[in-house]
């Protein structure tokens, strides 16, 4: 019996190619703390740039948001594979947009979401930042999550855009997680809630106040 394979370099033998993508692989997990799925385990991917909130650092940050989160609505700019925003479904927001550049992330986002059954809850893009925050949001947002990359220099255009183009309220909370050695200038009409720093990684939440509701 001839091998379908034999002539693999001929175009009209060659075995055709797969129309899905592959599913990208998991090299570990990381909890999420509590709520509805506390101690459940999300997957995550080794890939550079991609950088999991540590459970220490998301204990600390989620007991400032508690208070906040019921009913709330979500954005995570720089998902990764979910940590953030599924740790805030979990504690009792009503919807999260999660937005996660890289496409191997993204899909593991998905799986991650599906897994815990969360998909009426969700939204998930796939672009950069940049191109996300120049859109007009339809409704603001409650709590956002800024996580980028810690080379990444963006936050003051994030902070522009965010104002600029409706994805903040007068109230809306900002949680921004950066390397130490970034000195971040928020706006001057914004109030710092809460500030600390461990090891590496400073951890802050800013309080929007809109400039024409002071």
């Amino acid at each position: 019996m001839k091998s379908k394979y034999k002539n693999i370099t001929d175009e009209n033998s060659a075995p055709v190619k797969r129309k899905f993508k592959k599913k990208p692989h998991p090299v570990g997990n990381i909890r999420i703390i509590a709520g509805k799925w506390g101690s459940r385990k999300i997957n995550v991917i080794d890939q550079e740039g991609l950088r999991p909130t540590t459970n220490r650092i998301k204990e600390t940050v989620f007991n400032w948001l508690q208070p906040y989160l019921p009913e709330s609505r979500v954005l995570d700019v720089f998902s990764g594979t979910g940590s953030l925003g599924l740790e805030a479904l979990s504690r009792g927001a009503d919807y999260c947009h999660f937005n996660e550049l890289s496409a191997a992330a993204t899909n593991m986002l998905k799986q991650n979401i599906e897994s815990l059954d969360a998909l009426d809850e969700s939204k998930v893009s796939s672009q950069d930042a940049k191109s996300l925050l120049s859109m007009k949001a339809v409704e603001p947002m409650d709590i956002i999550f800024l996580d980028p990359p810690f080379d990444l220099d963006i936050y003051q255009l994030c902070f522009e855009r965010l104002e600029e183009n409706n994805w903040v309220k007068d109230g809306s909370l900002i949680y921004c997680e950066s390397a130490r050695r970034f000195d971040i200038e928020v706006p001057s009409h914004w109030d710092v809630l809460k500030e600390k720093k461990a090891g590496q990684v400073c951890s802050r939440l800013f309080e929007v106040r809109l400039k024409n509701e002071q």
